[in-house]
């Protein structure tokens, strides 16, 4: 019987693992699903988070061109911003444990934190954010309102707070560069005249 972790922090990562990586017959890029306990691993955020921005064309191409999904990118509690960070560093020292398996080769740590694209996005120019996937079709997101009515997705996202359910959905890996892809799966929505900000 596996122990409950103490904290939600904790949680977060508990149990998380990585399945071998399967390269794309579309594209020929590599990724391997991360999974919790054998189902999807969706982290439950804490505390309501604000869109800064409409969500915008996701790209991880080389040659730029969109990927047909979008990005989210969100403000939040530090809470959520640690949590974020700790997804982060899970998966950077997962990868470095097993380097060979994913990378086809022995790298040191340095080397592969120096290649991640996490989703802790942080600079001396702007207040860190976390940056999700947002799918239009297959894996779309659902709404709901505070009374856990299902509705549509927000006409304006910047106008929101949201209580989101995100899914680790895995690592990409792409030529020397890597990361985690998580993405929307749920969310509460709650307009800004119905709540006041919690930041």
């Amino acid at each position: 019987m596996t122990s409950v972790p103490a904290t939600h922090l904790e949680y977060v990562v508990s149990e998380l693992a990585v399945l071998d990586p399967v390269a794309s017959a579309k594209n020929g890029q590599k990724t391997a699903l991360i999974t919790r306990g054998g189902k999807q691993a969706i982290w439950f955020i804490p505390g309501l988070v604000q869109p800064l921005w409409q969500p915008s064309a996701f790209s991880n191409s080389l040659n730029g061109e969109s990927s047909g999904r979008l990005s989210l990118c969100l403000k939040g509690t530090e809470d959520f911003l640690k949590e974020a960070q700790l997804i982060d560093n899970w998966a950077i020292d997962y990868a470095a444990n097993d380097s060979e398996r994913f990378f086809g080769k022995k790298l040191s740590a340095d080397q592969i934190k120096d290649r991640y694209n996490g989703i802790y996005k942080a600079s001396d120019k702007y207040d860190p954010f976390v940056k999700v996937k947002l799918a239009s079709d297959k894996g779309a997101p659902t709404y709901w309102t505070p009374e856990k009515t299902q509705r549509g997705a927000p006409e304006d996202f910047t106008n929101s707070q949201l209580m989101c359910q995100i899914r680790l959905v895995g690592f990409w890996f792409m030529q020397t560069s890597w990361g985690l892809t998580a993405q929307l799966s749920s969310a509460l929505v709650a307009e800004e005249n119905q709540v006041s900000c919690p930041f």
